[in-house]
């Protein structure tokens, strides 16, 4: 559920705000701190039942660019990232996206967090997107 979600982000010292999307959905935003400091992590549901459990969930974060992040270097990443997934949409943002499965115990969201926000920080220092 989106609150058991934002509990573990919370864990993380994300400070989440869950709210529902524009199908009534939950989804989850949260403020990251350290090196991502000043972005916001996103959490989007799917297939959600009346009760608010989903089947699954994917965490996202868009990054600005100065300039646009040529795609070689998103085809590099995504060719050697195995959680993480990056792409360039049409206005040149960066964004980067997991998927977690519901159903799902605490340290295996534990773990899908620390590896994306992990993989985010890394994103960031390698030079892929701009600070």
């Amino acid at each position: 559920s989106a609150a058991f979600i934002a509990e573990r982000l919370e864990e993380f010292g994300v400070a989440t705000t869950v709210e529902p999307d524009s199908a009534g959905d939950p989804s989850i935003s949260g403020a990251l701190g350290g090196p991502l400091d000043g972005r916001t992590l996103g959490v989007q549901f799917f297939d959600c039942a009346a009760d608010g459990v989903c089947d699954s969930a994917m965490l996202y974060l868009g990054l600005e660019s100065g300039q646009p992040v040529p795609l070689a270097r998103l085809n590099d990443w995504n060719r050697n990232e195995r959680w993480v997934r990056a792409y360039r949409s049409d206005d040149s943002e960066v964004w980067l996206e997991m998927d977690v499965p519901g159903g799902v115990s605490a340290a295996i969201v534990d773990a899908a967090i620390e590896r994306f926000l992990e993989s985010a920080e890394r994103f960031v220092d390698e030079g892929v997107a701009g600070r």
